[in-house]
């Protein structure tokens, strides 16, 4: 990729050749992870992770320089991402005891 670029540059580069994102993930992929699973758990940490990357690659245009670091914003963009797999796991939870219980009330002799 030649000489060392910034994370800003890099976003910005990724416009016109998306491998240079792979340089971002590369800086900051381990960091991203870290926060996810203490967050979400090992067993959803990995897809929550790659999800991150994948809105800040599609959202990275909105970049705004305003830290040296691109971490920053992909710790929001992950913040954005958890609240979402929550918001999904609440209502598959909600599905599946609405389930249960609509099955307590059919199973005769209960």
């Amino acid at each position: 990729m030649g000489p060392f670029l910034d994370d800003a540059s890099l976003l910005q580069r990724s416009a016109s050749d998306p491998a240079a994102f792979s340089a971002l993930y590369e800086r900051h992929g381990v960091a991203v992870r870290r926060y996810v699973m203490r967050r979400v758990g090992i067993y959803d940490g990995e897809d929550v992770a790659a999800e991150v990357f994948i809105r800040a690659f599609r959202s990275s245009g909105k970049y705004r320089a305003e830290h040296e670091s691109a971490l920053p914003w992909l710790l929001g963009v992950a913040n954005h991402v958890i609240a979402d797999h929550r918001r999904i796991e609440r209502r598959r939870l909600s599905a599946l005891e609405r389930i249960l219980v609509e099955g307590r009330e059919v199973v005769p002799g209960s």
